[in-house]
């Protein structure tokens, strides 16, 4: 149970001693996201986390570059895990994606003053950095892991925040 949605696999590798409490906490806000549908071609924006089916499994993208926009759909350049086939390794890719404006696509809503989010400049960078790279481990290092490290900075708690 829970092997496809990240927030049931949190709370069963909790319930089942896989995780300790600190570490479902933690996750457990990184997945409380605000996620809308994608209405509107200002709802696409570079440095944005979007969500969207993918081999029939929901999949987190970074969008890179805006290509163009009408109407119906923007389309866009992101950054993902790619599937490359039944005996290749997934591997980060840049590829144009045709955004629609018919509720498929969702926005993560990472932010202030929730979440501390690097600026565009550096989550485009950072997803940049990746292309290329052939790291992916289901349920540890896929493509929602991937665009969160590439939007979120990480921070260590200080003592009083443990406290």
């Amino acid at each position: 149970m829970g092997i496809s949605d990240e927030s049931t696999r949190n709370e069963k590798q909790y319930e089942h001693g896989i995780i300790c409490k600190e570490c479902f906490e933690i996750n457990e806000q990184l997945l409380n996201v605000n996620i809308r549908p994608i209405e509107k071609a200002s709802d696409v924006q570079k440095g944005n986390i979007i969500r969207y089916s993918y081999w029939n499994l929901w999949h987190d993208a970074v969008i890179l570059d805006i290509k163009d926009a009408d109407n119906s759909h923007v389309t866009c350049y992101i950054a993902h895990y790619a599937f490359c086939g039944i005996f290749s390794h997934r591997k980060i890719k840049r590829e144009e994606l045709r955004v629609y404006f018919d509720g498929s696509f969702k926005i993560l809503e990472y932010g202030p003053p929730d979440y501390n989010v690097y600026d565009v400049e550096t989550v485009i960078e950072r997803a940049s950095g990746r292309l290329g790279e052939q790291q992916f481990i289901f349920f540890s290092n896929d493509s929602s892991h991937f665009s969160r490290w590439c939007k979120l900075k990480r921070e260590k708690a200080t003592v009083e925040d443990r406290l």
